[in-house]
């Protein structure tokens, strides 16, 4: 073929430099402006379609980004699988009607996950794209569950009353029920008030309730103050320190030098403490996993020692006790003496029975304390053996019938978890406390003197003593 393709410009540069010279500046600027822009989808997130092509990239279409976001889902990766449907969402121009039912969708994943704040974002911003009928009960229910789930039965109450309320009322909770000036404290306001008293109040218990008790816990407390009585003296006590936290601040009171040296300190208290119980919310997480490991490791603390069950028959005097011991010994029934004999009333209707076991050994009988000579008296009684002699305590004389006899035996797991979850909750937080304060002490080259103290160990004591741990409620 001797035809030749033509490749040269339609001007010479030789001959003409200066447009040469422009030429060559127009690419540079050309290439730049490719280079930028590049940059700029890369710092975004996204890639031209060409650079795509030109990696060997490819974007999922509709149906590959459907079954990865259904794959993820499956898998229990909450996180991923919302981000998949949210990519999904955009991959398929989703309109108002099916965006609220991915929506409603990526609720149900994080639902599922336990992460109930976000699966209630998810929900109402289903329903602020748009209101689906077959989806309206099934929402509903989903949002009631995780607001309770979350805890938050203030705002579960007026949730449940503005979906049922018609005819344009007002918002439920928005009932005004104070004043201060022009500041206005709704229904709402004080219910939420509420609810933050009591979870401080648990804060202090953290280590010594698990989580389900911590909720059982809570919804008990918040039972207990949801009449109006108690609402109204909460409220009072709320409007009270507030007048007189403004009174005090119009007086300049935090300047004085006393109650300025007080605030300092509680400031440090309160700091000191929020840290720590940062330390211990991050670091102290125990699993149901962790709860079983541990009770396995440890099952020598979860026996449960022999013990006796016993009934008995309160009289005032020794003569007497002698004397039912005596009718007992010709053949009289001992729960019907117990009913018609017995000073103590609440065990006489069940023919005497003791609320409770006694650990093989214990003088101590439930419901009367110390009671001297118990635990050898029965420590040989066999079942339904009535004691030959009657047993002294503050409340008067015993007559003891031992009704039942139970060897030591192994407590499951079901019956051991909550104390193995106490257990080591407390072990971990001591072993996250120690650890951070040492790596203060380090931190701030802290050296503790003790034998100025009178401590005639070691001179100096860098190690911190352990915080003391609050009492259960």
């Amino acid at each position: 073929m001797s035809e030749k393709l033509d490749f040269s410009l339609p001007d010479d540069p030789a001959s003409n430099p200066r447009k040469a010279m422009s030429g060559g500046l127009l690419w540079v600027v050309l290439l730049l402006q490719i280079a930028l822009l590049g940059f700029m989808a890369w710092r975004l997130g996204g890639v031209p379609a060409a650079a795509v092509k030109a990696s060997g990239a490819v974007q999922l279409d509709v149906d590959g980004q459907r079954d990865l976001a259904l794959k993820l889902e499956k898998q229990g990766l909450a996180d991923e699988a919302a981000a998949a449907w949210r990519k999904y969402l955009v991959v398929k121009k989703a309109d108002t009607v099916k965006s609220a039912e991915i929506w409603y969708r990526i609720g149900t994943v994080y639902q599922e996950a336990g992460q109930y704040e976000k699966a209630l974002a998810a929900y109402y911003r289903s329903e602020a794209f748009a209101k689906v009928p077959h989806l309206a009960d099934e929402l509903s229910r989903r949002v009631q569950e995780c607001l309770e789930a979350a805890g938050k039965y203030a705002a579960l109450r007026y949730e449940l009353a503005e979906r049922t309320t018609v005819g344009g009322k007002a918002s439920p909770g928005g009932e005004v029920v104070a004043e201060i000036g022009p500041t206005r404290i709704t229904l709402a306001d004080l219910d939420r008030k509420i609810e933050d008293l009591v979870d401080r109040q648990l804060d202090q218990f953290a280590g010594a309730l698990t989580p389900e008790q911590r909720r059982q816990r809570r919804e008990e407390l918040l039972k207990r103050l949801s009449d109006n009585a108690t609402r109204r003296q909460i409220l009072r006590q709320f409007i009270t320190e507030e007048i007189l936290c403004r009174e005090a601040r119009e007086e300049k009171l935090a300047e004085d030098p006393e109650v300025a040296k007080r605030l300092e300190q509680a400031e440090r208290s309160i700091l000191a403490q929020s840290l720590m119980e940062r330390q211990l919310q991050a670091g102290a997480t125990i699993t149901p996993g962790d709860v079983e490991t541990f009770y396995k490791a440890n099952k020598e603390r979860f026996m449960e020692p022999e013990r006796v069950t016993l009934a008995h028959i309160l009289l005032p005097d020794k003569q007497r006790a002698r004397d039912v011991i005596a009718s007992l010994g010709e053949g009289q029934d001992f729960a019907k003496l117990a009913r018609e004999l017995s000073d103590d009333k609440t065990s006489a209707e069940k023919g005497g029975m003791l609320p409770a076991d006694v650990p093989k050994g214990q003088d101590e009988l439930p419901g009367f304390g110390r009671v001297e000579g118990l635990g050898k008296a029965v420590g040989s009684a066999s079942a339904g053996t009535v004691l030959s002699d009657p047993l002294a305590s503050k409340a008067g004389w015993h007559v003891v019938k031992v009704v039942a006899r139970h060897p030591a035996r192994q407590r499951t797991l079901d019956e051991s978890r909550d104390e193995a979850y106490r257990l080591l909750r407390a072990r971990k937080e001591q072993e996250i406390q120690e650890a951070f304060l040492q790596r203060l002490f380090e931190k701030y080259k802290v050296v503790l003197h003790a034998g100025t103290l009178g401590d005639t160990g070691s001179k100096t004591d860098p190690s911190p003593a352990p915080p003391t741990p609050p009492v259960a409620p």
